[in-house]
């Protein structure tokens, strides 16, 4: 029930009730073969420059589940790691109760090799936190 500052959070499982701050690194899932869940069971805080790496097997990413708040202090980096794979279109990265701190998302910066033909945005949808990939170009409609 208390609270936790922590450079760094990496893996699955279940983090039980409090307050838990991350200032550096959050590496949800385990390994690069099976998309992982990490559970946060009370409130969780990224800090300004905090970097979120998620990796991505078969069109599924790691994801957070956050059963109280979800906090953003500022902006943050999510690096994906595609695993030779292509994106899929649209990954959950976090689940939340409630968010503080969404403005920040829009100064959210995405990094991944193999991410060179493609845009990225992350936004709030609900009570998720999605990546978005889509193609970069120009589309036209000829009728």
């Amino acid at each position: 029930g208390g609270s936790q500052t922590l450079a760094g959070l990496a893996g699955s499982g279940l983090v039980t009730t409090g307050t838990v701050t991350v200032t550096g690194r959050l590496t949800p899932g385990d390994t690069n073969t099976v998309a992982g869940v990490l559970s946060v069971g009370g409130n969780l805080t990224l800090a300004a420059g905090a970097t979120n790496a998620f990796d991505t097997v078969a069109g599924v990413a790691d994801s957070v589940s956050v059963a109280g708040t979800l906090t953003l202090q500022g902006a943050n980096t999510v690096e994906l790691t595609l695993n030779g794979q292509p994106p899929p279109a649209q990954m959950t990265l976090f689940t939340f109760s409630k968010l503080a701190g969404e403005g920040y998302l829009t100064a959210w910066t995405v990094q991944s090799a193999g991410l060179g033909p493609y845009a990225t945005s992350v936004k709030r949808v609900g009570d998720s936190i999605v990546l978005n990939v889509f193609r970069n170009g120009t589309l036209l409609r000829v009728q």
